[in-house]
C-alpha cells in the first residue's frame, strides 16, 4: 500500500531484490490514511499487524474485504483499484509486492513458543524472515524484533525461539524455476 498524509514507510529487503533480480520488495507501512497504490504486473499480500483495521472496497468487488489485525494475508492484483478505508485510526501493515512475471510469494505469520523448535518446509528460492516480537535462533543466527534476515536457497530450517516470539515469513519462488541467486 502507498501511503499519503502523516505516515512512515520502512523499506525492507533491499540487498534480497537483487537475488530475484528486482522481482520483489517489502515494506512496513504505518499511517492515519491510506490509499492502495497501482501497479502493473505486480501482485501485492498485505497483513495487518497493528490498528482496528482497514476496508478496502473496489467496484468490481462483490464485498467489501475487511482486514483486521487477525486476518490472514490478503493477496491482490497490484493494478486493481482499491478505496482503502481506515477502522478506528492509524495501522500498520507488512506488504509484499512481487513482480508475478518473475516471481511468487507467499506470506505468513508464525507465532512461536519459547524453547519449542519450528520447522520451515519449502522455502523456495528466497527466504525472508522479519522479526516482529521476541527472539529466535535460524541458520546460525539471531533475528530480534525489527530486524529482517534473507536467506537464498535455504532448503529446510528450523526456528528456535528463545523468548515468545512472532515472526514474518517471506518465501519466493522463481516462476522460471531458475537459481534465485543470479551473476
Amino acid at each position: 500500500m502507498q501511503t499519503r498524509n502523516q505516515s512512515r514507510r520502512a523499506v525492507l529487503f533491499a540487498e534480497q531484490r537483487q537475488h530475484l533480480s528486482g522481482a520483489a520488495g517489502a515494506a512496513i507501512d504505518e499511517a492515519l490514511d491510506v490509499a492502495a497504490a497501482k501497479v502493473s504486473d505486480q501482485r501485492d499480500l498485505v497483513l495487518l499487524l497493528e490498528g482496528q483495521g482497514v476496508v478496502l472496497t473496489r467496484p468490481e468487488a462483490p464485498a467489501p474485504v475487511v482486514l483486521g489485525p487477525d486476518s490472514p494475508p490478503f493477496a491482490f492484483p497490484g493494478e486493481w483499484d482499491w478505496d482503502c478505508h481506515l477502522r478506528g485510526g492509524p495501522v500498520r501493515d507488512f506488504n509484499v509486492m512481487v513482480d508475478r512475471r518473475l516471481a511468487s510469494a507467499t506470506l505468513e505469520r508464525v507465532d512461536l513458543t519459547a524453547g519449542a523448535p519450528h520447522r520451515l518446509e519449502d522455502p523456495g528460492d528466497s527466504l525472508w524472515l522479519h522479526g516482529l516480537t521476541g527472539r529466535v535462533r535460524v541458520a546460525g543466527e539471531t533475528l530480534e524484533a525489527d530486524e529482517t534476515l534473507g536467506l537464498t536457497a535455504p532448503g529446510a530450517l528450523g526456528l528456535h525461539a528463545d523468548t515468545e516470539a512472532t515472526v514474518l515469513v517471506v518465501r519466493l519462488t522463481r516462476l522460471d524455476g531458475s537459481s534465485a541467486e543470479r551473476p
